[in-house]
């Protein structure tokens, strides 16, 4: 996989999973600008939870 922050992701996830969290996500600046955003999980455990994506936190793109 050519994705340079795979392993950054692969970490994040194995957190999550690690600590019991419902969600994780990471987001990247660099020289001032996004160069990436990554979300997994819901906001919470219960049904008919959020879910963790951009959409979710900006509102509609």
């Amino acid at each position: 996989m050519s994705d340079p922050f795979q392993k950054l992701i692969s970490y994040t996830q194995a957190s999550q999973e690690k600590y019991g969290a419902s969600a994780s996500a990471l987001f990247i600046i660099q020289d001032g600008h996004a160069v990436m955003e990554w979300y997994s999980g819901q906001h919470h455990f219960k049904s008919g939870a959020r879910g963790s994506d951009a959409e979710q936190i900006y509102g509609e793109l």
